[in-house]
């Protein structure tokens, strides 16, 4: 084979590879991330957002915020017709597939708030994953009472 072609050849594989390795950094997603206001005084918020994944299996290790002290997953149990909060220690995300936290099923928990959350505010939070690495997001506050994201109906592609 002529040296040229050879050295082409591999110089393509190299970017094939390259290019693979870029688009698996981003085959995990987090979308439409956002907290509940808090009342003064309040000690944990609360936190949703969906994870969707487009590659290989991963699983959430750890959250974080500047807005609390810890976070936590935890997930909503009805269990003899008793409600349930359990801590999840590690997020499994299915190959993919989505995770979707929110109300009524698993849910970030903000321990020991730093300071009330304000509606139309915004947190960060940083998820670590064990294969994609660190996802930073900016969670919009929304109102007490809310039960969807602040900007939902504005994003939704199906």
């Amino acid at each position: 084979m002529n040296p040229l072609l050879q050295r082409i050849k591999s110089i393509t594989f190299l970017i094939g590879l390259l290019l693979s390795g870029a688009c698996a950094a981003d085959t995990l997603n987090v979308e439409h991330p956002w907290a509940r206001a808090t009342p003064a005084g309040a000690e944990v918020a609360v936190a949703y957002l969906t994870i969707r994944n487009e590659g290989a299996a991963d699983r959430l290790l750890s959250v974080s915020s500047p807005a609390s002290a810890s976070v936590e997953v935890h997930n909503m149990l009805i269990q003899n017709g008793r409600m349930q909060m359990r801590q999840v220690e590690v997020l499994e995300v299915p190959e993919k597939g989505a995770v979707q936290l929110a109300p009524g099923g698993l849910h970030l928990m903000l321990m020991n708030l730093h300071a009330p959350l304000v509606e139309g505010q915004a947190i960060e939070l940083t998820l670590t994953f064990a294969t994609a690495g660190t996802r930073t997001v900016q969670a919009t506050i929304a109102g007490l009472g809310a039960t969807d994201a602040p900007d939902h109906s504005s994003h939704h592609h199906h």
